[in-house]
């Protein structure tokens, strides 16, 4: 067998015997003799016991993080959701004084917005349709949809990525996107969420 310096960090060095890891080898010449192999079982037992309390202190470490992370999410997801449903209530409130005015046929009054039939083929509307939470052919309900040009002309400030429709008949707000409650279900009208 011969020694190799490149694999090997000596712990102890003595006149012709090295200590390896719990190795002894002695030197003569270029060759090296391994003489006994040291190896405690005690020492095996202890450095499992380690591992297995470092593997513990990382799990730990693990769910210390992802629960300030879901904590965190949570306290977001509330924020928006919140934030969402104050933006409803402003174009409910807004579009309830346009609805009147239309009802009593007020010089001038018209709803603001795109009409719902316009915009029939986007994703979002069929999206909506599909899951029955509008129904644009029912004579109970006139939708009309409101993106930032509308709400600008409500005099409103808030801006949409996207837009939301509103039904000026039933007074109700319905956010396209639909936003997750407290609960985990998605809701998209005003009237749905608490």
């Amino acid at each position: 067998m011969v020694f190799s310096w490149k694999k090997s960090i000596p712990t102890c060095i003595a006149k012709n015997q090295i200590t390896i890891y719990n190795m002894q080898y002695i030197m003569k010449g270029e060759n090296t003799v391994l003489i006994a192999v040291h190896i405690e079982m005690k020492n095996r037992k202890s450095l499992l016991a380690t591992y297995i309390k470092i593997i513990l202190v990382i799990a730990v470490i693990g769910a210390i993080i992802y629960g300030i992370i879901r904590v965190v999410g949570d306290k977001y997801n509330e924020e928006e959701f919140e934030t969402v449903k104050t933006n409803m209530l402003l174009i409910q409130g807004k579009t309830e004084v346009i609805a009147q005015k239309v009802d009593i046929e007020e010089k001038g009054a018209e709803y603001i917005g795109t009409e719902i039939k316009e915009k029939e083929n986007d994703e979002k509307i069929q999206n909506l349709i599909n899951n029955e939470v509008i129904d644009i052919d029912s004579k109970k309900s006139t939708y009309y949809c409101l993106d930032n040009s509308a709400l600008e002309e409500l005099e409103l400030d808030i801006t949409t990525d996207d837009y939301y429709i509103v039904d000026y008949k039933k007074n109700d707000v319905i956010y396209v996107d639909g936003i997750v409650d407290k609960n985990g279900n998605v809701v998209y009208k005003l009237s749905e969420m608490e």
